[in-house]
């Protein structure tokens, strides 16, 4: 007859409960580890079903601007893009592919220079509104480094100032049509201010003033808002093309073709003597920096056409032409639908006008939609343009003008 060992029983019913308790806790581990497998499978799903306004394709890790709004690239041969129901974002067909925002008011806002970096407490209060002009491809930085980047415009003027003035013994007072330095001269006045004073870095408006007449009148008050810490850590320094159509002649300057002048080698600058080609200083056709203005092209390929002329036929007229009395029927379809169009402001460019007797003009877009020229000294609207870092994300919103983009780096 066995005896009852109560110390040996007891440790026999605790072998069982660890035995059950290892039994559920690893059931438990494998229930979370099936979970998570799914959960991870769903999230990676998701996230590659993102598209990136970076790349234009699908991605697989954070994005860069990203947004459900935002559209994939086809793989077709015809290398358009598959809208999403709105046809806002546009590819433009030129040798770098880039793609651009289209219209008369696509959803193109992003909350920029703002006070916070709290992307919950980004508002119309703590933020300026800027708009993305698009992606553009083969754009090389300050270190030699060449990406596809984006870049965003500041909805409104700073306000009216000259592109560069002069003293009154060189071009009549009228400015030189050359936005970057070259050996004897320290480039365009808005370039300097816009890449110091603006910045924060008080340089040339020491008085408070800017340039904004001829013979270096200074009596503009200098803008109310510049760049903040933020702001700046977010901008890119890059390589932008200055070159010019090099000619008087402006029956081809189509906007694909005024594309092509802007990246070429020809200065604004053909002149060699005269009272408006004295200044003496020999034209560079790339400029290194931070804050610059659109191009004519950009104005160009941002409009979406209509009904008389479409897309296609607006970016074959040339935008000179882009005016009501032109003897072009329905011309105002290209302006019109153009979101950079301003009726209330001429605003300036980045790209000098070239002529035979003048070194003093610079291309603008006028109120009335088509694209011109004008003395560099002249008072225009000035509306800042940079190019992101290339970590920048959106967090949030759907990039109308009520609910902008929010970034954070």
């Amino acid at each position: 007859m066995h005896r009852f060992n109560k110390n040996k029983a007891i440790k026999k019913l605790s072998n069982r409960n660890n035995d059950k308790t290892k039994i559920i806790s690893v059931s438990v581990s494998i229930v979370i580890l099936i979970v998570a497998i799914i959960y991870f499978s769903f999230a990676r799903f998701e996230s590659i079903n993102k598209y990136s306004l970076i790349s234009g394709k699908v991605i697989s890790s954070k994005p860069v601007l990203i947004s459900k709004k935002m559209i994939k690239l086809e793989t077709s041969g015809s290398a358009d893009l598959e809208y999403d129901g709105v046809e806002t974002l546009g590819e433009n067909g030129t040798e770098d592919n880039n793609l651009r925002y289209v219209g008369a008011n696509p959803n193109n806002y992003v909350y920029f220079n703002c006070s916070t970096t709290n992307t919950s407490e980004m508002n119309d209060s703590t933020c300026e509104k800027w708009r993305i002009i698009g992606l553009f491809n083969n754009i090389e930085d300050n270190s030699g480094n060449v990406a596809s980047r984006v870049k965003i415009i500041r909805d409104q003027s700073l306000g009216d100032y000259s592109w560069d003035s002069s003293d009154s013994t060189v071009n009549s007072g009228f400015g030189i049509n050359q936005w970057g330095p070259s050996e004897n001269y320290e480039g365009a006045d808005l370039m300097r201010e816009l890449n110091t004073d603006y910045l924060g870095n008080i340089t040339v408006g020491t008085d408070g003033k800017w340039y904004n007449e001829s013979s270096n009148s200074k009596t503009a008050n200098m803008p109310t808002s510049t760049l903040n810490s933020n702001a700046k850590e977010m901008i890119q320094e890059v390589k932008w093309n200055t070159g010019s159509n090099g000619s008087n002649e402006f029956s081809t300057l189509t906007t694909k073709n005024m594309y092509t002048y802007e990246r070429s080698e020809n200065t604004g600058k053909i002149c060699s003597s005269g009272t408006y080609c004295n200044d003496g200083e020999n034209r560079k056709t790339t400029w290194v920096g931070k804050v610059a203005l659109i191009y004519p092209s950009d104005y160009g390929y941002a409009t979406s056409g209509g009904n008389t002329l479409n897309k296609n036929a607006c970016l074959n007229t040339v935008i000179f032409d882009w005016y009501d009395d032109s003897e072009i029927e329905g011309i105002s379809d290209c302006y019109s639908n153009s979101w950079i169009y301003n009726e209330n402001y001429w605003q300036w460019t980045l790209s000098p006008g070239a002529y035979s007797d003048d070194a003093r003009r610079v291309i603008h877009v006028v109120s009335g939609g088509y694209v011109g020229n004008s003395y560099a000294s002249h008072a225009d609207a000035v509306r800042p343009v940079v190019f992101l870092q290339s970590s920048i994300t959106i967090v949030e919103g759907i990039g109308s003008s009520e609910m902008p983009y929010k970034l954070t780096m």
